[in-house]
């Protein structure tokens, strides 16, 4: 336990460091067991969630914040086999995943600071994937020594795919407002309670 506590102590240092100047500091990466960086990827999620969930234009149940928890842990580790698989068939390099996953999470991080802004202003997702993806090249090169023309041609392919799924969700957003949202559900609910009284 005090392995723990020591390890996520070290973390959280590199976080902060990590924020001063992501450039230098996703250079090298911070060695650490499974157990605390699922831990550590636990807090971050919380947070962001919590945050972007009081940000949100209506109340988000538990429920909610739960279903929301677990799809951030989902993705970072999908995202993390997407790297690991992609130089293991196409390259035929197996890096060690550990540190795919550790430079995932902490280059996602940009990313899930600029979405918290997204609901007021959607392209912070598009500056925030911008920034997550600088911060790939630079930790794919520096880290597990791929050359920088490749890491940047993969990192500008993930970037397309996000910017046209964002293009389309904005486009079909105008036909999603159509649907109720829940807040709107709750004035409805209320609304009919006061005509029934009557």
């Amino acid at each position: 336990m005090n392995e723990t506590s020591s390890q996520l102590q070290i973390l959280f240092q590199y976080l902060v460091a990590l924020v001063k100047n992501p450039v230098q500091q996703i250079r090298t990466l911070p060695t650490i067991e499974w157990k605390t960086l699922i831990i550590f990827q636990f807090c971050l999620s919380l947070t962001s969630v919590i945050l972007s969930n009081l940000l949100a234009p209506f109340a988000i149940s538990i429920l909610n914040v739960l279903v929301s928890l677990a799809a951030a842990v989902v993705a970072t580790t999908l995202v993390s086999l997407f790297f690991y698989y992609f130089f293991q068939i196409l390259y035929n390099r197996t890096l060690d995943f550990i540190r795919v996953f550790t430079l995932v999470l902490f280059a996602h991080i940009p990313f899930a600071i600029f979405h918290l802004a997204a609901h007021f202003f959607p392209p912070a997702d598009l500056i925030g994937i911008g920034l997550s993806a600088i911060l790939m090249i630079i930790g794919l090169v520096e880290n597990f020594e791929i050359p920088k023309k490749v890491a940047i041609q993969l990192m500008i392919g993930v970037y397309s795919i996000f910017l046209i799924y964002w293009i389309t969700q904005l486009i079909l957003r105008p036909y999603g407002n159509l649907i109720t949202e829940p807040h709107d559900l709750d004035l409805l609910e209320k609304e009919v309670h006061q005509r029934l009284e009557k």
